[in-house]
């Protein structure tokens, strides 16, 4: 039971700014996970995320589709660099130019799934870069830590970017519940 991040969202309408927090902290947990074991999601985007009910009720996030994930520790390439994979508005810059890619892809992924949680817009909308969130779309103040995890998660420069889904995770937490 339960329904993809993009269903939610169109069901419900704009979301709280804790609980796109608390969901974003919870993919957090599930790409630590797979980067743990050496695999990146390349296409972290709502449809792959799902969100079901945990016993008390609360939401509980599972991440789908690992189609086209890449196993960075893998012997034999899966793909050949400089072939494209992925859903391209929740794609890093070095994906799209289909340069090698780390576990800091699926964050820039998990900035552009936040992004829209938050303004409650398509990021499709973005020319250039992202505008730093003040106001969510249910008329809630962004808390600055907030504002810049997302800007800094969407850096076009991956090493700009946090250096790990456990690192944006504990920011999440000390801003929200979880």
């Amino acid at each position: 039971d339960g329904r993809t991040l993009g269903q939610l969202v169109t069901d419900a309408g704009p979301l709280t700014v804790a609980r796109s927090v608390a969901l974003a902290r919870q993919i957090c947990l599930a790409l630590h996970a797979a980067h743990k074991l050496g695999v990146v999601h390349r296409d972290i985007k709502p449809e792959n995320v799902f969100v079901t009910r945990a016993a008390d009720g609360s939401d509980f996030v599972k991440v789908l589709d690992f189609g086209i994930a890449k196993q960075l520790r893998a012997r034999a390439k899966q793909t050949t660099l400089g072939q494209v994979m992925g859903t391209p508005f929740y794609m890093p810059p070095e994906q799209a130019q289909g340069r090698a890619v780390n576990a800091r892809a699926d964050l820039y992924a998990l900035g552009v799934v936040l992004w829209e949680l938050l303004s409650g817009q398509s990021y499709e909308t973005v020319k250039g870069r992202a505008p730093l969130l003040t106001v969510s779309a249910t008329g809630e103040a962004i808390d600055d830590r907030l504002a810049m995890l997302v800007s800094a998660c969407l850096e076009a420069e991956e090493k700009a970017r946090p250096a790990s889904a456990e690192e944006v995770g504990k920011v999440l937490a000390a801003i929200g519940p979880s």
